[in-house]
């Protein structure tokens, strides 16, 4: 993935997601071996691959695990988890999980060590902005789609109900792991709605006012690459489940990356690279319009993309 060149975020990719694979990135990424305070936020919902992994990294180092998430995560669950943070201030924090997941992550790391209230930093007129952050972040994505790992935006539901779009690079992780099997038993309506929400991200970096020759080379790449691995991850995980699940179903994680996986792993890959690109310019009129769906209607963040790409699709066109 030579796109990872232009990215701030140092992205690391391993066949699975293992203690010692997290003990590795933790000691290079804090200094420390095992002796600091970890904060974990992950989604609530059980993940065996995953929680199996936080068992054994928690022989070692002293977890604190927190699952306030929600789809389009709220500004009230993240400030619940910041003011336990900054209680005992971490020596790194890790998030593992969707869009959401990561969003919070970012979003608890930056307040932890910037005074206020979430919603005092979202909106056009905000009276706060982030000014600095020196604990480590690492992203671990558990879907194909949003690129947050390697972005400096999060979005966020403020009290009043409105979806916004939080830029600062106080945002932006230090790593970004990507682990090939917790990616492997990704249920198919999830594959298809965060696929979309990559896909919209390489289009809308393409047809942005904010476009340079680097980002179109990377929208590019990345377009043809979400083109090319979008359909088979989808088949890939119908076949590997035996028919469409819900995506609100538990996952239980695959432990070892199988060759039907493979697609997937393209789809993982790919969703990053879009995430380096619309990182660049920030994205445009899909989003925007996405979000009434999300506020109005609590649709997934991916299927409200995918609802209005055609139509944004045909205009630039």
């Amino acid at each position: 993935m030579i796109g990872a060149i232009a990215s701030p975020t140092k992205i690391i990719e391993v066949p699975q997601c293992t203690a010692r694979a997290l003990d590795e990135v933790l000691v290079y990424t804090t200094g420390l071996a095992g002796s600091g305070d970890i904060l974990c936020i992950i989604d609530p919902r059980p993940f065996p691959v995953r929680d199996q992994a936080l068992a054994e990294l928690g022989k070692t180092w002293k977890l604190r695990i927190m699952d306030r998430i929600v789809p389009n995560p709220e500004s009230k669950d993240i400030m619940a988890m910041v003011e336990e943070a900054r209680n005992r201030r971490p020596a790194a924090v890790i998030g593992i999980g969707g869009g959401s997941t990561l969003d919070s992550a970012k979003a608890v790391s930056m307040l932890i060590e910037n005074p206020g209230d979430l919603d005092e930093y979202l909106g056009p007129e905000a009276a706060r902005k982030a000014q600095a952050r020196t604990i480590p972040l690492i992203l671990i994505p558990t879907t194909t789609g949003t690129g947050s790992e390697v972005t400096r935006f999060g979005v966020y539901t403020a009290r009043s109900g409105r979806k916004y779009t939080l830029n600062s690079p106080v945002l932006q992780a230090e790593v970004a792991l990507l682990a090939h099997n917790l990616v492997a038993d990704l249920p198919p309506a999830l594959v298809a709605a965060t696929g979309y929400d990559a896909l919209t991200h390489a289009l809308e970096t393409l047809w942005n006012k904010n476009a340079t020759p680097l980002s179109d080379r990377l929208a590019e790449e990345t377009a043809a690459a979400i083109l090319k691995s979008l359909e088979p991850a989808w088949q890939a995980s119908v076949e590997r489940q035996g028919s469409a699940q819900n995506a609100n179903e538990p996952r239980t994680g695959a432990s070892d990356p199988t060759a039907s996986s493979a697609p997937l792993v393209d789809l993982q890959r790919a969703a990053t690279l879009a995430g380096i690109a619309f990182n660049k310019t920030g994205t445009a009129a899909i989003h925007a319009l996405s979000f009434i769906l999300s506020e109005e209607w609590h649709l997934s963040h991916g299927a409200a993309c995918a609802f209005f790409t055609q139509n944004v699709f045909d205009i630039n066109m």
